[in-house]
């Protein structure tokens, strides 16, 4: 009797796994049969080839949760929204001059995956200054625009020298890949970004404005529906009460799941630098992000010479 239960409980058990196989197999077999159908319908107005490929058309659908409908209209808005701020062009342009003075970011830093990362210290952001200045915002959507692209187009850019060090620390081994050609169509997997934020100016005269809000909130806005799933994680230092009120204004301009990917830290170096450097490795970034300190390079300068030489850390 035992056995005759034990016999049943075990074809029982094979059958929910063989449904569960089934579903995958079903659920697969209607995101490709998806991305097919939304990539034959929007194939001819794609701005490149990468941007024609599967893992691109992936991205929209999951941000339409697989709509087909409503994914070949996102994209659709989105070309509208390259060709109103001439993101094409603007891709591999110097950004405007005068607005880099007041809104610096830097996109040369990689992650130990080789994906880009975008370094925006918008707490220097003095977004009302260039209001009272006459700034308009469709400058302004047109610079923050060209950052999101520069910062998504420098994908797998890394290249790092081989040597010893390398192969004794197979923690270092991620940062060493070749650039990869953003045309390549035959990638499975989008581009994504890390975006590592530093808050640590920010005041709340910039949200005591409604004008200088308005372009925040646009800011985010243009992000959240022109590049959808296009972010590993949204690393937010040196935050205080200032970021707390900022962000429950900003709330409702945010896509479900982008909470989710958002990490906020405090005002304390100790609380957010491992993290960062768990994913970015230092020699990558500036000090205020994380990089290495005086002391630290100093320290490397006497161990490890010939390392620090080819990071370029003195």
């Amino acid at each position: 009797m035992i056995l005759s239960l034990m016999a049943v409980i075990a074809v029982l058990h094979t059958l929910d796994n063989l449904n569960m196989v089934d579903q995958v197999e079903i659920t697969g077999q209607f995101q490709m049969n998806s991305e097919k159908q939304l990539q034959a319908r929007v194939s001819k107005i794609m701005w490149n080839e990468h941007a024609k490929g599967h893992s691109t058309m992936h991205r929209w659908l999951l941000f339409k949760k697989m709509n087909v409908n409503n994914a070949e209209k996102a994209i659709r808005d989105h070309i509208r929204w390259r060709k109103e701020f001439d993101i094409d062009r603007l891709r591999s342009a110097p950004p405007n001059p005068k607005l880099w003075k007041r809104f610096q970011y830097n996109v040369t830093v990689h992650a130990r995956n080789g994906d880009p990362v975008l370094l925006m210290p918008f707490g220097d952001w003095d977004v009302r200054d260039y209001i009272t200045a006459k700034g308009d915002q469709h400058t302004f959507d047109k610079y923050q625009g060209q950052m999101w692209e520069k910062g998504l187009s420098r994908f797998c850019l890394v290249l790092v020298p081989r040597c010893p060090y390398y192969a004794r620390n197979p923690g270092l081994a991620a940062v060493e890949k070749v650039e990869m050609n953003l045309n390549d169509t035959k990638r499975s997997t989008s581009v994504r970004l890390y975006l590592v934020c530093d808050l640590e100016n920010l005041e709340y005269r910039q949200l005591a404005s409604y004008t200088s809000l308005q372009y925040i909130f646009s800011m985010v806005y243009n992000f959240e529906n022109n590049y959808p799933e296009t972010v590993h994680a949204a690393i937010m230092i040196n935050c205080d009460w200032v970021f707390e009120s900022l962000l429950r204004y900003i709330s409702p301009f945010l896509r479900e799941g982008s909470f989710e990917r958002l990490k906020i830290y405090p005002k304390d170096r100790s609380k957010w630098m491992k993290d960062v450097r768990r994913l970015i490795h230092p020699s990558q970034l500036p000090y205020r992000y994380g990089g290495y300190s005086k002391s630290e390079k100093r320290k490397l300068a006497t161990r490890r010479p010939f390392f620090v030489r080819q990071l370029g850390l003195k």
